[in-house]
């Protein structure tokens, strides 16, 4: 621990110089600001640098970037789900509720799925259309449904497949059997 650390109570503030979160990586200790929290001096991949407090760095749905990597994703997907024109296509209601069930603690299924650490991958999470492009080159038809193929796991394109609803449901009653 660095001895410029002021303490935080009875302990000393967690000293977190050098290690990395998502593009981030901490370079120094800045002081109590807003709120009298303790903010750090972050260093994105890109080069662009960004003030956090603590509590902002290392959360489940904490930064990950200086902004770049928003810019990028929205960019490169016209994430607006208005922009692509698909926003009424049958996928993205199976999309949404995927990241429902997996992010949203008020959605009813969270507690089989997120509350259990079913993730989605990354590149679906950021971006619908290359769940999209997954999804029609790996046989999806009207009718079907996402289901993973070994249940502890999250949906990930080597870990989901397209099944029919009953046959979803019948998978989905014998693992809460076991």
């Amino acid at each position: 621990m660095s001895s410029t650390l002021p303490r935080k109570g009875r302990k000393q503030v967690e000293d977190i110089t050098g290690l990395q979160f998502g593009r981030l990586t901490v370079i120094k200790y800045l002081g109590r600001k807003k709120h009298r929290k303790h903010y750090w001096l972050c260093k994105c991949t890109c080069g662009g640098t960004i003030e956090l407090p603590r509590g902002g760095i290392n959360k489940p749905y904490g930064v990950r970037s200086c902004g770049c990597l928003r810019k990028e994703t929205c960019a490169r997907n016209r994430q607006d789900p208005t922009k692509h024109g698909l926003h009424k296509h049958k996928l993205y209601s199976i999309y949404y509720s995927m990241l429902s069930r997996c992010y949203n603690p008020k959605s009813q299924r969270y507690k089989y799925y997120g509350a259990r650490g079913i993730s989605v991958c990354f590149a679906w999470r950021e971006s619908f259309l290359d769940f999209y492009e997954w999804a029609m080159s790996n046989g999806y038809k009207e009718g079907l449904s996402i289901d993973r193929v070994d249940s502890t796991k999250g949906y990930y394109p080597n870990n989901c497949e397209w099944v029919t609803v009953s046959e979803n449901s019948r998978r989905m009653n014998e693992n809460r059997k076991r």
